[in-house]
């Protein structure tokens, strides 16, 4: 759901579509994965049964949980 801004949290994302991370919660493994604020991330799967969430990051694909896709702000 967009917000007035055009912000909206990641859980909310389609497979194949992109956007830039506006907030990401303070987690030490986040910045070595490249998933920092004003990063360009694609939201490339969702596995089933709460399975992990793959992401296209810098040439790369990172898996994280479900869970912390609602905890990460983005916009188009």
């Amino acid at each position: 759901m967009y917000r007035n801004n055009g912000e909206f949290l990641l859980s909310e994302m389609k497979e194949g579509d992109s956007a830039i991370i506006v907030s990401v919660p303070a987690h030490s493994l986040f910045a070595p994965l490249g998933i920092r604020k004003n990063k360009r991330i694609k939201l490339d799967s969702r596995h089933p049964f709460s399975g992990p969430v793959l992401l296209g990051v810098d040439g790369r694909q990172i898996a994280v949980s479900q869970h912390i896709t609602h905890e990460i702000i983005v916009r188009k």
